[in-house]
């Protein structure tokens, strides 16, 4: 909940996988701008890009989403194709 200690994505997804004990090969982020695709790849998760939100197509792949879907039906055949 403080901002001033985890104020990246990468800080906060990194606290996550810390105090959930989780996987970083099962584990994956997914989100609609550029700083939660660093945030993912910094924390060596794979990425899952949604174009439904604030950001577009241009920005995730500039950003190295490992994969990007368009709509939120699309969620669950996106899940499955990286993990």
């Amino acid at each position: 909940m403080d901002e001033r200690e985890r104020s990246s994505k990468t800080a906060v997804l990194e606290y996550a996988l810390q105090e959930s004990g989780a996987d970083r090969q099962q584990s994956l982020m997914i989100g609609d701008r550029d700083t939660d695709m660093i945030g993912g790849a910094n924390n060596h998760v794979k990425t899952l890009g949604v174009t439904y939100g604030f950001g577009d197509l241009a920005e995730l792949r500039q950003a190295h989403a490992t994969a990007v879907i368009a709509a939120p039906a699309e969620l669950p055949s996106g899940v499955a194709a990286l993990l």
